[in-house]
């Protein structure tokens, strides 16, 4: 908790966080660009609190959850539910992404159900009820956009797609399950999914 909190402190003012604190930890190394941080930041709070049940560290970055989540949801230029536009960055330092991709709409829908959570357990009842309706329209989405019968598309933009298997896609979905919380993606589906990597690697 202590090094979430010492974390936050270095957002951003546009609510994106940092990857990485060097040389030290006065010091961050000035990477913001990467999509993914802010997401995981507000699972890592979720989970942080359902480990403990220390509802004042929840209100002491309520702020920085809110920050972290409207600095992705303005990414969402189609309005659609999900990230698509400056996606390209993240964790993956070699791999860039285009447009929606699988890996961060997954990740941004488990952070949005995650958020409704925080809001819920904090009291924001309108943010629980605007991050809820971001939710329900994503998933709608990541369907329509990236799912192709068998696995997800590691992305789509406009018209071309990257029909690539990413083990990873289903990231979100892990985090939001250890975490003792409800998929956004059907159990039987992310079954069908995790046994195709396996037998694809």
């Amino acid at each position: 908790k202590k090094q979430m909190k010492m974390g936050a402190e270095y957002q951003r003012k546009d609510g994106r966080v940092h990857h990485l604190f060097r040389p030290d930890m006065q010091s961050t190394d000035d990477s913001f660009e990467r999509v993914d941080m802010n997401m995981q930041f507000v699972l890592m709070v979720l989970r942080d609190y359902l480990f403990t049940g220390d509802r004042q560290y929840l209100v002491s970055l309520w702020d920085n959850v809110v920050r972290a989540m409207d600095s992705i949801e303005a990414l969402d230029r189609d309005k659609d539910g999900l990230p698509d536009y400056d996606t390209k960055r993240n964790t993956y330092d070699a791999w860039n992404f285009s447009g929606t991709s699988t890996y961060i709409s997954v990740l941004w829908l488990a952070s949005l159900k995650a958020a409704t959570v925080i809001a819920e357990r904090t009291g924001n009842k309108s943010r629980y009820e605007r991050w809820n309706s971001v939710l329900f329209k994503g998933k709608k989405s990541l369907e329509e956009k990236l799912w192709n019968g068998e696995y997800y598309n590691l992305w789509r933009n406009d018209s071309e797609t990257d029909e690539a298997l990413m083990t990873d896609q289903l990231d979100g979905e892990w985090f939001l399950r250890i975490m003792g919380l409800e998929g956004n993606v059907p159990d039987d589906k992310v079954r069908a999914i995790v046994d195709l990597i396996f037998k694809s690697n």
